[in-house]
């Protein structure tokens, strides 16, 4: 028995679960579980990686090496002795653990913000410049052809910069990526907010999950990378955490702030999308438990969040300029660039390779006419796929590989000085160990290990308890199943891979639990003592105001 609390978001007396409920719940976690084991299979298959020297560097080009996967198997096994000794000890304190680990990370972001010499470059530099002319009453990036005429959906990192370099200077981005460190360590944060919140109390997630997070240091070298992704990737942890609270027993509030945060996310970057899909349907779902289609109005509060805040801030910035912005290239032309041979020596299949602008460009910026020619390619490469499934089964293979199996999720070469490329300026001792020597090989090393480590105990985690997880703990596993799928559809990079990825940590730290669990098993020892908080049958705390009831867990 536990106690549950009485709120808008959990009735007591809900002893059964619908079937319509009890199918989706086991149907996604199969097709979780499903997606887990392709990943862990993909990581031992191979790795993708990037030659950071030579004319290789500034395409962007994908290799791929075998997997030392007998490594892995090691290390886990290992891993699962001290993970039986750490269950074993009876005094820890996964709070202080985790200010040690947050305090490790901060560090570490601290120190490759000063040594790295990352620059911004590309879209994130075109991104910088753009908010700077916006500080000197230049708009001329919205005219006909231009970036954001294109690229519409940039306008909310674009305001993000110009309020930053407004308060610090123009083009200060240094404050930018101390911005970056900030959210990165939030994130973190929320990693074990989630663990404490979903994993099942015998897996002492708390603890664990600071110790497996400790090892994600490709995510802190994202500190330097001036663009929407590390916001988002915080915001879009925070509208998902928020949601999980009030579907726990917390106050409506929970929800407001969920819808905030999550539009915001879309708002940087669109891998938002998958969260707020994820959200929904935990929220139909829910609604379907407790038998209460009121509860279903939540879904609309979300999509007014996420439309109201992209329409209100496009009129607004219409105004602005003086004219109504452009909405950019179809994406159907995305989806077809997704489907598309990478060009000879760059990128990997389905990379970017110019085809979406290019397509826009030619059809002299008419979306319907664009849109109609990207339907048409679509349709041609379907065929070709149709006539030879081998070739469409190696496109996949690569593609997807290309994404999930890149352990460095391109931290090191979007910090890469390519200046030592373009014009044959001298790296630094420090910038030629980290991007091309001794050091590099033991980055890359440790970050493939890793990889491979955390998607195979969250498979494990998953096949292990897959039975007995409830909807709201298999809400990290909806957005990387989402996360899959779309990158298979979507223009592919290994960079927009690494949201999900994070998300992966907190079944990884459970299923590192239940492997330390399987050695005391083995070696005769005692069942754990199980924690006295943390688990998913756990409720956040009662809020003031609120009666608890004495009742069958309602989130099983």
């Amino acid at each position: 028995m536990h106690e549950v609390e009485t709120n808008l978001g959990a009735r007591p007396g809900l002893q059964k679960e619908p079937g319509f409920v009890k199918f989706c719940r086991g149907a996604l976690g199969w097709l979780v579980l499903a997606v887990l084991a392709a990943l862990v299979l993909a990581n031992f298959y191979t790795t993708a990686y990037f030659k950071l020297e030579g004319a290789d560097a500034p395409h962007e080009k994908i290799f791929f090496r075998p997997d030392l996967w007998p490594v892995a198997i090691g290390a886990a096994c290992l891993a699962a002795v001290w993970a039986a000794l750490f269950q074993a000890k009876q005094s820890r304190d996964p709070a202080r653990t985790w200010w040690w680990v947050l305090l490790g990370l901060g560090l570490l972001g601290v120190a490759w913000q000063v040594v790295s010499g990352a620059e911004p470059r590309a879209d994130s530099l075109a991104m910088s410049e753009i908010a700077q002319r916006w500080i000197r009453g230049d708009y001329s990036d919205f005219d006909t052809g231009e970036y954001l005429f294109c690229y519409p959906y940039q306008l909310g990192y674009g305001l993000l910069l110009e309020g930053v370099y407004r308060l610090f200077g123009a083009g200060n981005f240094q404050i930018v990526e101390w911005l970056n460190l900030a959210c990165i360590l939030a994130s973190f944060w929320m990693l074990g907010a989630f663990a404490r919140m979903l994993l099942p109390q015998d897996s002492e997630g708390g603890g664990l999950t600071a110790v497996v997070a400790a090892g994600a240091v490709c995510a802190v070298f994202y500190t330097t990378f001036v663009y929407g992704n590390v916001p988002g990737m915080t915001l879009a942890f925070a509208g998902l955490y928020s949601q999980l609270r009030w579907q726990r027993g917390g106050k409506a509030g929970w929800m407001l702030l969920s819808g905030v945060c999550t539009a915001f996310s879309i708002w940087m970057k669109t891998f938002g999308l998958i969260f707020l899909v994820a959200q929904i349907i935990l929220l139909i779902l829910h609604a379907a438990r407790q038998r209460r289609l009121g509860l279903l109005a939540w879904v609309l509060v979300l999509l007014v969040c996420w439309q109201g805040l992209d329409k209100g801030a496009e009129a607004w910035m219409s105004r602005r300029i003086g004219h109504a912005m452009n909405e950019g290239g179809p994406m159907v032309l995305t989806i077809a660039m997704g489907m598309q041979m990478p060009e000879e020596d760059t990128m990997a299949e389905g990379w970017f390779n110019g085809y979406n602008q290019d397509t826009y460009r030619t059809a002299d910026y008419d979306g319907e006419l664009a849109s109609e020619r990207g339907r048409q390619a679509i349709a041609g490469r379907l065929e070709e796929f149709r006539d030879d499934p081998q070739m469409a089964l190696e496109f996949y293979k690569n593609k997807t590989l290309s994404q999930w199996a890149e352990p460095t999720y391109e931290s090191l070469w979007i910090s890469f000085p390519m200046d030592s490329v373009w014009h044959d300026e001298p790296l630094t001792a420090f910038q030629e160990a980290v991007y091309q020597g001794g050091l590099n090989v033991l980055l890359e090393g440790w970050m493939n290990l890793y990889q491979s480590l955390v998607w195979l105990w969250a498979a494990i985690y998953v096949a292990a308890r897959r039975k007995k997880l409830e909807m709201t703990q298999l809400a990290p596993g909806l957005v990387i199943l989402g996360g899959f799928l779309f990158q298979l559809l979507w223009e592919g990079k290994s960079q927009y891979t690494l949201v999900y990825f994070l998300m992966a940590i907190p079944y990884a730290s459970g299923g590192l639990a239940i492997t330390g669990q399987w050695v005391k098993g083995l070696l005769g020892g005692r069942r754990p003592r199980r924690p006295k908080a943390g688990g998913a049958s756990t409720p956040p705390p009662s809020a003031p105001g609120q009666r608890r009831v004495r009742t069958e867990s309602a989130y099983r």
